[in-house]
Parts: C-alpha cells; structure tokens; sequence
C-alpha cells in the first residue's frame, strides 16, 4: 500500500487535467489523491468536470438528495428538460462518509460494489460524474456504451490503480459524432465485490446540448442594422439575419426581439431549429415619425450565445410654410362686380435637412377651390405637381373675381402635398379660408385700395373722394 500511496502522491502533483481520445469520443479526466481531509479539495476533478460542462449548452446536474438514505435500485433519476434515467442494478443511496466514499454536493451519493446500469430515456451524447474512493482494492471503472444504431464501445477510465482510499475523480465523455449516441451505459468494476465506489452528480447531455449551436448575426453583435434616410410619411425595410456557425449537428433555436418607437414590428418572433450553416431572416421596419435619428438596440436570444444589434435611422422630409398660417383667412373686402382682385400667396419648402432630392422635395399635388362660391376664386401661378426644392420658393396669388348680385362671397383653398407621405404621393393638406363682397356702382361703398383686374390690365383702384 506504501508504494501505491507514493504513486499517488506524484500524481496529484502532476495531474491538473487530461483530455483524451477513445474511439469515437472525446474524453475530460481529472483525479486528485486525498489529503488529510480527503473530502477537500479536489481541484484536478473539478477542472476536468469545468472542461466537460463548457462543451456542453444547457444540461443539469443530478445529485442524489432527493432519496432516503438506503434506497436501492431501481431509482429515477431528473436532469431537467424531460430527461430522465433509470438506475437498475447493484447500489444503493448512502449519506455517510463510509471509508473513502463521500459526496460531491449536499450528503448523498450513490455506492456500489458491483455493476448497475443507467438506461436513458432519450439518446445522449455525452455523460460524466464524480467518483470517490476509486481504485484503492485495485479496481477501475469500465464503461459499455450502448449506442442508438446497435452495438456497444467499451470506455475504462484511467484511476490509479492501488492508491490510497478517499481519491476523488471527474471522468465526462462526449460523442466525436451524433452516430454515436447512446441510449444505456453499463458500469463494470474490475474488482466487484472487493473495491467500493462511490458515485455523484451526474451530468448527460443529448444531441442539441453537446453539439453546440453559436448565433452569428448579421449585422454583427455590436453592429447596426442602418435604414439611411427614410421619408417621413414612409416605411423603410431592413432585414437581421440570424445563422447556426455551431456544430455539424447542431441545433440553433432562439427569438428575433420586438421593435419599438419608430421601428417595429411591436412583437418578438422565435425561430429554429437552425441546422448549422443555415440561417433565418426577420424583417424589421422604420417609419419615422419626425425628422433627425433614432435609435433602438435589440438583442437575438438563442442557445448559441446571444447578439445586440442597434436599429438606426434619420427621419428626413419637406416642410410646408407659407405667407398665410394655414387655417387663416383671405379678406378680398368689397369688389366691384366685374372686377378681380388678387392676393400674394407665398409657398416655400423649408426642410432642416440637407437637400437629398426626393427625400426632401415638396411637390403641391393640387389646389381645390370647395365652398358656396368656389366658382368665383381661383389660384394664378400654379400647376398640379410642381416641386420645390430645399429652400425653393413658388409665388402663388389667389384671385377673387367679383360678379353677380351683392353680398358677400366664402370658399376654401385647400393645397394637397405630399408633406408626410412619399414622394408625389397624397399627404398633408393646407387650406385658407377666403372672404369677399360684391358691390355695384350704386351701393354707395368705396372699396379699400386694391389691386383689380379690369380687361386683363391690372389697375390701381382709388377711394373716391366725398363731394
């Protein structure tokens, strides 16, 4: 025993951690000798079972805290997600220090002298535990895996062999291939009945938990998915693209994220499973809502890693302005039936933002005369459809022509654009409210001075003088 506790002693100086290969799996093994508490520590397992977990994507841990201290097979087991496993065979619970043997978390694990077997209830790709007290009576664990297509592989782990009791190793197995999955594992001991093992926290990992999706995004994390420019009145679509760059066989499921403000759309979309290199595309959406930038980050959640990505855009477009306040009013005052008189009517596009064409053009589509006497106004100086520019003028006059009978005349102008719509599309209206009076020679009313439209020559109207 002497010579075996030397051995023992060499190697928890040497062994931190030893990853290798068995046939069509891959192997993480650590194992650490007792000190003279041999419960603690053991940093060499504990890094194997580091190594192991960080292949893997979501996989529980069992322990055995859950049964009576005694319990004998069978005994199910919960890792979590719907995966279970049944253990038939030699063991029992234990909640004991017992001769080397002790758990890894809470009180309880699992002894055993002789063989039991762990059946699963869904392939695996992967399992791996902690085993104390291994090898001090000259045994080894052996592994037979049963694999989904038939057939088995025989795996022994690599214990000291006659060490001294109260070692503590981690021992995790992953498939090279999803064709190697395995549905049952057998544990043998090459010295049943003589050496005691003792066995916690068992880990599986099905298909989709070992080969490992990752989320690669486009734009990238950190990236930004760029609308430019976009009208205001309009929508712009962009697209994220979200792919599996994990594993062959792997599987990537995630959710593309809910939009807000001017960017949408308001609802959060998953998608998967991904087999690797394949790839989804959502389609996001700015509509803004004002001119200058927005915004929003958003994250892709998914089991291959997560990705933030900025949705950007700038609202740009024209902006009507005119000499009159929409919605004021136009006094023409009394008229001479028969003459017209005229008033300015400036229109003038004044976008804050750079001229960028028809992004920020004001087009006036129309000009509607509505009301009792829309017959007798008219709008000298347009044309449907004429476009100004960032900064452009069109010096418009509204004309009044007076006739029939006396009394006083009202309509509406109303100017279509296509402020807050797209380009030479229907947007914002404007209208004006218009007042005037017709008057014969005989009323006896002198009109304020003018400008009056007699026979095509515009004339100067003067305020007769009283008698």
């Amino acid at each position: 025993m002497k010579a075996g506790l030397e051995r023992g002693l060499l190697v928890i100086a040497t062994v931190a951690l030893l990853v290798a290969p068995a046939a069509a799996y891959h192997t993480h093994f650590g194992e650490d000798l007792p000190p003279p508490d041999p419960r603690i520590p053991h940093p060499n397992a504990d890094a194997a079972q580091a190594s192991f977990l960080a292949e893997l994507v979501g996989v529980g841990i069992h322990d055995f805290e859950s049964f009576p201290d005694g319990q004998l097979a069978p005994i199910i087991c919960d890792f979590g997600g719907g995966e279970t496993a049944v253990i038939t065979g030699d063991g029992e619970i234990e909640n004991v220090y017992s001769v080397g043997r002790f758990p890894i978390s809470g009180s309880k694990y699992w002894e055993v002298t002789g063989s039991f077997e762990l059946d699963f209830a869904n392939p695996q790709a992967s399992f791996g535990f902690y085993g104390t007290d291994i090898g001090d009576f000259i045994g080894q664990i052996t592994l037979t895996l049963h694999k989904v297509g038939g057939g088995t592989q025989l795996l022994t782990v690599p214990n000291i062999v006659d060490g001294p009791n109260g070692s503590c190793l981690y021992y995790g197995l992953v498939a090279d291939d999803p064709n190697e999955a395995f549905t049952k594992i057998t544990f043998g001991n090459t010295a049943a009945g003589a050496d005691f093992f003792g066995y916690d926290d068992f880990t599986i990992g099905n298909l989709q938990q070992t080969f490992t999706p990752a989320l690669t995004t486009t734009p990238p994390n950190g990236g930004t998915l760029a609308f430019g420019n976009v009208r205001i009145g309009t929508t712009k679509n962009a697209s994220l693209i979200a792919a599996n760059t994990g594993e062959a066989q792997s599987e990537l499921n995630g959710t593309s994220p809910a939009a807000a403000g001017p960017f949408g759309p308001a609802t959060a979309l998953a998608f998967g499973p991904l087999a690797q290199g394949a790839s989804t595309s959502r389609p996001y959406t700015y509509a803004p809502a004002g001119h200058g930038a927005d915004a929003l980050p958003v994250t892709v959640t998914s089991n291959g890693g997560d990705s933030t990505i900025t949705l950007a855009g700038t609202g740009v477009g024209p902006v009507y302005d005119s000499t009159q306040a929409p919605g004021g009013t136009y006094d023409f005052g009394a008229v001479l039936a028969g003459h017209a008189v005229q008033q300015p009517l400036t229109v003038q596009n004044l976008t804050p933002d750079p001229d960028l064409g028809s992004l920020t053009d004001l087009t006036l589509l129309t000009a509607n005369f509505s009301g009792p006497d829309a017959g007798l106004f008219s709008l000298l100086g347009f044309t449907p459809g004429m476009v100004l520019s960032k900064d452009e003028l069109a010096g418009l006059a509204i004309e009044f022509a007076a006739s029939g009978p006396t009394g006083t005349r009202d309509a509406v102008l109303t100017l279509v654009t296509d402020q807050s719509a797209a380009f030479g599309a229907p947007g914002d209206q404007f209208r004006y409210i218009l007042n005037g009076r017709v008057r014969r020679p005989t009323d006896g009313v002198i009109p304020e001075p003018a400008c009056v439209a007699l026979g095509g020559v515009v004339l100067l109207a003067l305020r007769r003088r009283r008698a």
